[in-house]
């Protein structure tokens, strides 16, 4: 571990460079401010979406029971452990966060008219699932936004009870990182009670910053 930090200053830094911190980026890079992206890994091959196999579940408002019956099926998938709030919200969020994507250029799968194509069984499938984090980071980079890769993030900064930025170090140098940041977006991933196919690197570190800075957790 170096003994002084390298401190960096930006408006927006999001912790992850996943789909949640991609998405969150080019959302923050469109209102006009700097945006730094750190990731403990490497983006855009980070993350659970390259493993994911580029399948979303996607209910259009208009369909007739759909978003009831996505969410029964995600309660009983989730072992009833859910917060159900929270995840009725998220499924109906889906299609317009889907659609903004697509308008960003995920490359979707399209129909005749060429518009995203929705499948019966409600799941918007990728053409080319490996380029779609490739394809929201070079929105973001060309637009202005900033990444450092293999730089893991292990506590938020505060300063008169607001969060201020980070801190964290190099994985490959041990170089120590201060991180000054107006807003701070964490999207590195949720913390599974148990281990599951393709879960594995839910570590959970995310979750125990927010905790540590005093967030209340639900669920």
């Amino acid at each position: 571990m170096s003994e002084s930090a390298k401190v960096i200053s930006t408006d927006v830094l999001v912790l992850g460079g996943g789909i949640a911190g991609l998405c969150a980026a080019n959302k923050a890079i469109d209102q006009g401010v700097n945006v730094l992206i750190t990731d403990k890994a490497v983006v855009p091959w980070t993350g659970q979406m390259p493993l994911a196999g580029g399948g979303f579940t996607c209910i259009p408002p208009e369909t007739v029971g759909g978003v009831e019956a996505d969410i029964k099926f995600k309660v009983k998938e989730g072992e009833y452990l859910n917060d159900q709030e929270i995840l009725s919200a998220t499924v109906s969020d889906t299609y317009p966060c889907m659609s903004e994507m697509f308008a960003w250029g995920a490359p979707f799968k399209t129909d005749t008219k060429g518009e995203m194509e929705i499948q019966d069984s409600g799941r918007v499938l990728c053409n080319d699932a490996p380029m779609l984090l490739p394809t929201l980071l070079g929105r973001a980079v060309e637009k202005g936004g900033k990444v450092m890769n293999r730089v893991f993030m292990l506590d938020l900064l505060q300063q008169d009870s607001r969060i201020v930025g980070a801190v964290g170090f190099d994985t490959r140098t041990g170089e120590f990182y201060v991180v000054k940041s107006k807003a701070t977006i964490i999207a590195v991933g949720g913390c599974n009670y148990k281990g599951r196919r393709l879960f594995h690197m839910n570590c959970g570190e995310g979750v125990a910053m927010a905790y540590n800075a005093g967030a209340e957790l639900r669920n």
